[in-house]
């Protein structure tokens, strides 16, 4: 339901707790410890009209959070309670007068269950991390059945409908993999976590989150709002593997990962992103040694044999020997491009070369124990 028809069916299940509440209170002011007495365990008894009114607010046209994460009708009127005592300065004095607490103007957990119940709704007496709500990103913990609900920033601002889904440019990927991002974003949902591994695969990722018509998550965001993000089709995840939670399903929508060559993550299905051949490696370092005004011909064969660097690498080395060269005052030598290659510039781009088993192990080198020949 949307925001409005939430707001509805509270108006009604409050107007009925209140008035029975105060029926119970009677009009003795000089019997106060009594009045309170009886009003314990009061509940709103509704007649068959309220019910009807209440049932057809609360079954309203969803709000967007309501339908992307298919809530039950309890936890959809739960968002829409919290909402308006966020949002209606005169429904949070309401549920302060629910509370029997002025400073208490906010929804809490038992309330909303002891306001829905008469209603034939079940609601939990608190929301823990376990929960719907908390575990999709829209509530926060609560601190216990009285403790207020509190959205999350990330539910807070889709419902304000401030969240950003402006789109980045597409991050420099080469040409030689140009058409990936579209075929993996046709099947980005209902894949579950994706690991892309080896050179490139960073920028490919957000690549093809941005070809899915969706906002890359790079930034540090807690686990339950990425989830929500998520599953409602707004944004995806793309962090480095290491940081893939444990329990991240199929259900809780996509989640791009990306490491090395060879690397694994529980969960997580694999997918290596085409590497450079010798020919193309060559190729690489041909046209960015032409670029710096260097010979392109054996220098070009003897690099790439000795460095496998993805493009990006290779036009960062040269670069950084150009550079260095240009602060020496000269012109950049073969020797230049070499000395950036062993040492090239943060973040280093994977191994120089394909390390090798040693024929010796250090045992060999120790010398045997005394008494033995």
């Amino acid at each position: 339901m949307n925001p409005a028809g939430g707001l509805a069916a509270w108006t009604i299940a409050l107007d009925g707790y209140l008035t029975r509440l105060r029926a119970a209170w009677g009009e003795q002011p000089e019997h106060e410890l009594r009045a309170l007495l009886a009003g314990v365990g009061v509940a709103a008894d509704p007649s068959d009209a309220e019910r009807l009114a209440f049932d057809r607010a609360a079954a309203g046209p969803p709000d967007r959070i309501s339908a992307g994460l298919q809530l039950t009708s309890g936890e959809t009127l739960t968002i829409a309670a919290v909402w308006a005592a966020e949002t209606d300065p005169q429904f949070a004095v309401v549920l302060g007068c629910a509370h029997d607490d002025p400073a208490r103007r906010y929804a809490s957990a038992a309330l909303l269950r002891l306001l829905a119940q008469p209603y034939g709704l079940d609601l939990p007496t608190a929301w823990t991390s376990a929960d719907p709500l908390v575990r999709s990103g829209v509530l926060l913990p609560t601190s216990g059945p009285w403790g207020p609900l509190v959205f999350t920033p990330t539910a807070r601002a889709l419902l304000a409908g401030h969240w950003r889904t402006d789109q980045a440019d597409r991050p420099a990927i080469p040409e030689r993999l140009a058409g990936l991002p579209d075929r993996l974003a046709a099947h980005i949902d209902g894949s579950g976590p994706v690991l892309l591994r080896g050179a490139g695969a960073a920028a490919l990722a957000r690549a093809v989150v941005l070809a899915a018509g969706r906002v890359p998550l790079t930034d540090p965001m807690p686990v339950p709002e990425l989830r929500l993000l998520a599953r409602l089709k707004l944004g995806v995840p793309v962090r480095p593997a290491a940081d893939l939670p444990v329990g991240w399903v199929d259900g809780d929508g996509p989640w791009l990962a990306y490491g090395e060559l060879g690397e694994t993550v529980d969960g997580a299905q694999p997918v290596d992103v085409p590497q450079l051949n010798a020919a193309q490696r060559t190729a690489a370092w041909r046209e960015q040694l032409a670029g710096a005004g260097l010979s392109t011909g054996e220098l070009a064969d003897r690099l790439a044999d000795r460095f496998r660097y993805p493009e990006e690498a290779i036009a960062a080395v040269v670069a950084h020997a150009v550079t260095a060269a240009r602060w020496a005052g000269r012109a950049p030598t073969a020797d230049d491009v070499w000395t950036a290659a062993q040492h090239p510039p943060s973040p280093a781009p994977h191994r120089p070369a394909t390390p090798l088993d040693p024929v010796y192990t250090r045992d060999g080198f120790w010398p045997p124990p005394k008494g033995s020949r």
